[in-house]
């Protein structure tokens, strides 16, 4: 692959990527026609947000090798980051019929059909990624997803269990796992996950919001509000927090709090809070 090249790999690995970039630019200044020099400086593109940049790049990496299935699998993701859903999933096809083992491009496409709302593609995708590749532990996890959404809560905490199993350190795991719960009454075991998944990222806000909505469920209300406090600290757009705590409030009879939170929740537009204040004659 050549020295710069594999230095411009672990560049992008420690996130340093500019220097990664720098040495991309020196593989192509000795070898033109580089392909996996191209790939990967545009995958750096990507990960900087530079779009343009990326597809520039596995464009030529694709005009020099036609059948480059990296470039074509890399080249869908910068679609379905820019919402281009439809070339983004003929660009995961073209991977796939050149490598039809093509495990990342399976599980790339499932993402995708995915977000199109197209669960009976996106399972065949993410069954087919974790055929090939039974320890895919994201395979489960963004399966267990759709199992979730299509109501089949008891088959999405099997997914997640696969995938707990297989990495004990994935929060969204964890978090998922617990909402899957909570749909089928298990509040005990929704906080008991969503704590986990707090533990392993402090950070993620849905886990805080989440607990928060099983602890107002079971009447514990001032630890709800907490919960929703931090999701707020985390991101002060969350309007479903927001929401949430209003409801809380409401709960604890402090009728005014409650609804300055339903204010919120409405201006950053949940029809749901717009329509309650509404009825009751209240503006935001």
């Amino acid at each position: 692959m050549g020295a710069y090249n594999n230095r411009g790999l672990i560049y992008g690995i420690l996130n340093d990527n500019e220097q990664a970039i720098n040495d991309f630019n020196r593989a192509l200044k000795l070898k033109p026609k580089d392909t996996v020099a191209y790939n990967n400086r545009g995958t750096i593109y990507a990960k900087t947000g530079n779009y343009n940049q990326a597809l520039k790049d596995y464009n030529q990496a694709m005009k020099i090798d036609p059948k480059f299935e990296a470039a074509y699998n890399n080249r869908g993701l910068v679609y379905d980051d820019l919402g281009n859903y439809k070339e983004a999933i003929e660009d995961f096809n073209k991977a796939i019929s050149l490598n039809p083992k093509y495990i990342d491009a399976f599980y790339n496409r499932g993402n995708t059909y995915g977000r199109l709302r197209d669960h009976k593609q996106a399972l065949e995708d993410y069954g087919r990624a974790i055929e090939l590749y039974p320890q895919y532990a994201d395979a489960y996890v963004n399966r267990g997803s759709v199992y979730s959404d299509l109501g089949n809560y008891k088959q999405a905490i099997k997914d997640y269990d696969a995938a707990i199993e297989i990495n004990p350190q994935i929060a969204m795991a964890y978090n998922n796992r617990g909402f899957a719960h909570f749909a089928l009454g298990n509040n005990n075991q929704a906080i008991e996950d969503f704590t986990t998944a707090i533990k392993m990222d402090p950070k993620l806000e849905m886990a805080y919001n989440n607990r928060g909505v099983v602890y107002n469920k079971v009447g514990d209300h001032m630890r709800a509000i907490r919960d929703f406090d931090r999701a707020i600290e985390l991101n002060p757009q969350d309007a479903g927090a927001y929401g949430n705590r209003g409801l809380a409030y409401r709960n604890l009879g402090n009728i005014n709090q409650s609804t300055e939170d339903m204010k919120v929740a409405a201006r950053l537009g949940l029809k749901w809070f717009q329509d309650y204040l509404r009825e009751r004659g209240i503006t935001w």
